[in-house]
């Protein structure tokens, strides 16, 4: 009895052992399909699932590029009111720094004014004095 091997697969030269032999095969050709079957469905598993992730992903990449596509145009809108606002400000502020500086620049002449007064004032005071002094030796 001479036996060749083949993979998992034995094939004998004997008529006794070839009927055996073809059960055998038969059994593991059945078992092969079996397995082939069990394998086909789980890819077929595999695959619907991959399926369904990737629909879920990018339905999230969807959800997330309209959220960023929402939060950058409430944050440019916010800019450009931010922006409208401190120009309004810096408006306000420069008005307020000219009236300021026109009251100053008033009290300045005011303040001027007042001394040259208070100069001549003093000047009177002193040619009163004199005369005073000047009337009481007399």
């Amino acid at each position: 009895m001479q036996k060749t091997h083949y993979s998992s697969f034995s094939i004998t030269s004997n008529s006794t052992d070839n009927s055996q032999n073809n059960a055998s095969l038969k059994g593991k050709v059945s078992s092969l399909e079996s397995l082939m079957y069990e394998v086909a469905d789980s890819v077929e598993i595999h695959r619907k699932e991959y399926q369904s992730l990737k629909l879920l992903k990018d339905e999230f990449e969807s959800i997330l590029s309209n959220k960023t596509e929402d939060m950058l145009k409430t944050l440019q809108n916010e800019l450009i009111h931010l922006d409208d606002e401190l120009k309004r400000e810096v408006g306000y502020q420069l008005a307020e720094n000219s009236r300021i500086q026109t009251q100053l620049t008033h009290l300045k002449g005011e303040k001027t004014a007042l001394a040259i007064k208070l100069n001549e004032l003093h000047l009177r005071i002193s040619n009163l004095e004199v005369q005073v002094g000047n009337h009481e030796q007399n």
